[in-house]
């Protein structure tokens, strides 16, 4: 599995690439003494890494809970968790929910989020670009809204999301 990982990783990502990792970046191996340093020179790129539920157990000592940055003129949360999203951002960006969905809208303080599943196992375990994210995004909010517009048209519904 590591190995399918990292081969798939390194495709994808070159050396001068920024990565972030959303948590749960490695298990803790039994009997492996480097931890997680060992995986991390096999992979390309500069890797920033978010802290997730499984990091805690793993050595890396990773600090960041969560990240903000701006691509594009858009402003993205990243998260581990997605219960932990804040409402203020264009899309949050998470992991921990593993192949149960890439995109989902929750509510948090009655304000509807949009968040996005990085997580490998929900795009055939490759790591995944903003410009896919953004891509796959206009797709889905596109094909949402046609099925909203479907379902007010089939009960004789006007506007529900006031």
């Amino acid at each position: 599995m590591n190995d399918t990982i990292i081969e798939r990783w390194n495709e994808r990502v070159n050396p001068e690439d920024t990565i972030f990792h959303i948590g749960d970046f490695a298990f803790r191996e039994k009997g492996n003494k480097k931890g997680i340093t060992s995986l991390l020179k096999q992979l390309n790129g500069n890797k920033i890494l978010l802290s997730g539920n499984h990091d805690l157990h793993n050595q890396s000592r990773i600090i960041i809970n969560d990240a903000t940055i701006t691509l594009a003129g858009k402003t993205f949360q990243l998260i581990h968790d997605p219960k932990q999203s804040a409402p203020w951002y264009y899309l949050v960006l998470c992991g921990h929910v593993h192949t149960a969905w890439k995109f989902h809208t929750i509510t948090s303080c009655e304000v509807k989020i949009d968040v996005c599943n990085v997580g490998v196992d929900a795009w055939s375990y490759y790591p995944i670009s903003i410009e896919t994210i953004l891509n796959e995004y206009k797709k889905w909010k596109k094909d949402t809204e046609k099925e909203f517009q479907s379902f007010e048209s089939k009960y004789g519904i006007k506007d529900l999301r006031g």
